[in-house]
């Protein structure tokens, strides 16, 4: 099972993850810093929704660079 997906994993770049979360959480913390309130439900979402998106764009342009590859 982890041979069918160890290649979807790496493809995802989990090293590439903390590069979406650093300013999502400092757009949190300019939010806080305002406002003076931290919305961990946004928070959440806003992270749940930027990694699953940076994972899409990555899988996306793997698949359009496979022919150039």
């Amino acid at each position: 099972m982890l041979n069918r997906v160890q290649p979807w994993i790496q493809a995802a770049r989990p090293l590439a993850i903390p590069m979406i979360l650093m300013p999502l959480s400092l757009g949190q913390g300019l939010s806080y810093a305002e406002n003076g309130q931290f919305a961990w439900t946004a928070f959440v979402h806003a992270a749940v929704f930027g990694v699953l998106f940076q994972i899409y764009l990555l899988y996306t342009n793997d698949h359009a660079d496979a022919a150039i590859d």
